[in-house]
């Protein structure tokens, strides 16, 4: 993979966030390998995290397409929790509001995938003691401010 010290470097940060939430936001260009380190990284930190495991693609990645609205990530989010679709509130911040309910308390690892920015995920965060991987294209400084997250800024690999 030729992403060992990256690797390594996620793996620490979940490792000293064992209490607590915690935050880590892998940047970059498109096709650095954003998604396949986040993929690696929670394979490999999966057993710290005995509550379950949750991988979403949010599809902001691509300009030319509308990235996955918040109400919609969250209610896939919720279904995968067990929520029933018919069940899932109808607004986007009673839908966040059982989300972070649902994650409260809980050791889970959420992974979201191709955020445009940090508004497209900042409903998506949970407050909970588990860890939360990010992946963009964009710097998303406001989630660095908001949650003190960790940032990993993935450049071209040199072979």
């Amino acid at each position: 993979m030729g992403r060992e010290a990256e690797l390594a470097e996620g793996a620490a940060f979940s490792a000293a966030s064992s209490t607590g939430p915690s935050l880590l936001l892998l940047t970059g260009t498109g096709g650095v390998g954003k998604t396949v380190l986040a993929s690696r990284l929670a394979r490999d930190v999966a057993d710290e995290y005995p509550d379950g495991q949750l991988f979403i693609d949010l599809e902001g990645a691509e300009d030319s397409k509308d990235p996955l609205a918040p109400r919609e990530a969250l209610a896939r989010l919720l279904v995968a929790l067990g929520v029933a679709a018919d069940s899932v509130p109808p607004d986007t911040s009673a839908c966040a509001a059982l989300y972070r309910s649902m994650l409260a308390g809980r050791r889970m690892l959420v992974v979201l995938d191709n955020a445009r920015d940090s508004a497209h995920v900042s409903d998506l965060i949970a407050g909970s003691d588990g860890f939360t991987i990010v992946t963009s294209r964009d710097g998303l400084s406001a989630l660095v401010i908001r949650y003190q997250a960790h940032v990993v800024t993935l450049g071209p690999r040199v072979h």
